[in-house]
């Protein structure tokens, strides 16, 4: 499951990433725990603070980062500060591609459609699919257990109702 931390210009947007919103005062720590918990870690590489301090926190989780970048500007300031740090290469030779690398490898170019931000993660629309597929299926399958445990105590409330009032009939 893809989720990110959302601004508030952008709630009417339906595509991309399920995201969350929080106050300005504590997005640090949800950025935090979602890097924490998260199986790979997406860093659109840009020079706003917001973005810089993500990438500082991301130095302990390497091993789960991909950069992407669409703005070599922006990314040669980040390179500079961070370049080192994150072992980030030179850009393709390609100027106006955007492109993605993972600390300590090449840059990868990829075109910005669905299938190329898919490429990334080395999945196919069909493989999303299936996986919001079971997603759903595993939501149903909670609601349902849910349903039945609420029928269950139902059943027992109503019976224990019906043993009392047979008692209370049958001493009158």
């Amino acid at each position: 499951k893809m989720c990110a931390l959302g601004m508030t210009k952008e709630i009417d947007c339906p595509e991309g990433a399920e995201r969350l919103y929080v106050n300005d005062d504590d997005w640090q720590e949800h950025v935090l725990e979602l890097m924490r918990r998260a199986q790979q870690i997406i860093i659109l590489v840009n020079n706003r603070q917001s973005c810089l301090w993500e990438i500082e926190q991301a130095e302990a989780m390497k091993d789960k980062i991909v950069f992407v970048v669409d703005d070599r500007d922006n990314y040669n300031e980040v390179r500079k500060l961070y370049g080192e740090l994150f072992d980030m290469p030179e850009p393709p030779q390609d100027s106006d591609k955007t492109f993605f690398f993972r600390c300590g490898a090449e840059a990868q170019t990829f075109d910005t459609s669905l299938d190329g931000y898919l490429a990334i993660f080395n999945l196919s629309i069909a493989e999303v699919e299936e996986q919001q597929l079971e997603q759903r299926k595993a939501l149903h399958r909670k609601r349902n257990v849910k349903e039945f445990k609420k029928i269950i105590i139902n059943v027992v409330v109503t019976l224990i109702a019906i043993l009392i009032l047979f008692f209370i009939v049958s001493f009158l």
